[in-house]
């Protein structure tokens, strides 16, 4: 059983852990306060999904399920699997991060994996990387899937309106790497 960021936990932990991490991007300015990311129970666990709409044009799309590890009236829960795929509105993909694809036949994506895409150009394909290491795999906020995208926009300035720190002229060349 996996331990630290991916042990199993309590639903009102996961969901208050949840809350405030997306509280904190909506007060810094980066996730528009009108997102429409929300659990949905299922059966056997809590669908999480929705869209985030982030500072400049930034879109984040995430599909997770969180299972039932143990059924009580505050229920043991873990992330069962995910995909939070980040794109810029009307240019395309940045990177998407998986879980295994446990219902691939051929297997070919049976491990954590992100895919990532140069969005100037164009590109479509994107390059595959294998996520190893359970302290590896992503999360929906500040170590990673959230973060990554908020530091490319106030480091790099890859983002925004000229006002806010997450401007960019978008024809900048190399400014996503």
């Amino acid at each position: 059983m996996p331990s630290g960021k991916h042990a199993p936990t309590r639903l009102s932990s996961y969901a208050t852990v949840h809350h405030n991490v997306l509280d904190q991007f909506v007060r810094d300015g980066f996730v528009d306060a009108g997102h429409d990311l929300d659990f949905t129970a299922t059966e056997g666990g809590f669908l999480l999904e929705g869209v985030l709409r982030c500072a400049g044009g930034i879109e984040i799309e995430v599909r997770k399920l969180v299972g039932i590890v143990l059924e009580e009236v505050d229920p043991l829960v873990r992330t069962r699997w995910y995909s939070y795929n980040v794109s810029v509105h009307g240019l395309g993909n940045i990177f998407r991060y998986d879980s295994p694809h446990v219902f691939d036949p051929q297997g070919h994506h049976a491990e954590h994996h992100v895919h990532r895409y140069d969005v100037l150009t164009g590109d479509r394909e994107g390059l595959l990387e294998f996520i190893h290491g359970e302290d590896a795999h992503p999360t929906l906020g500040r170590s990673s899937v959230l973060l990554r995208p908020e530091r490319r926009c106030a480091a790099r300035h890859v983002c925004g309106s000229r006002r806010s720190k997450y401007w960019v002229r978008l024809s900048s060349p190399g400014h996503m790497q």
